[in-house]
């Protein structure tokens, strides 16, 4: 049986994954946009 609890820190831990991967997403979009400014081809 699963109690408020348990909900609680599935939501959160499917909340925190979400914030990761948009953290991961904006980095590399960063880094893509540095370095093509940094190293023009």
């Amino acid at each position: 049986m699963w109690g408020f609890g348990a909900l609680a820190q599935e939501a959160l831990r499917v909340a925190v994954e979400s914030v990761l991967g948009k953290l991961r997403e904006a980095r590399s979009c960063l880094l893509r946009t540095y370095f093509s400014s940094t190293w023009p081809q």
